[in-house]
Formats: structure tokens, sequence, C-alpha cells
């Protein structure tokens, strides 16, 4: 499961680096937040 949540962070991390907008950030961190929330809960 860590490597999943890694995975998105780098994602999201990834999607602001290649957008170079601050104003993104915010939105990365969203994304980070409801992937862990998603991963996290438990499955079935």
């Amino acid at each position: 499961m860590l490597y999943k949540v890694l995975s998105e962070i780098m994602l999201c991390k990834t999607f602001v680096k290649m957008r170079k907008n601050l104003r993104l950030l915010g939105e990365a961190w969203k994304c980070v937040i409801a992937r862990l929330l998603a991963v996290t809960e438990p499955d079935g």
C-alpha cells in the first residue's frame, strides 16, 4: 500500500512541476489528500 501512496504523491508532484504553476500546488495537495483517503479505506 505504501508504494501506491508514494506513486500517487509523485504523480501529483510531477503534475505541478510540469505545469510550473504555483496556483496548482493547492490542487496537488488536494490530489494527494484525496488519494491518501482513497487508498486507506478498507477494501470490500
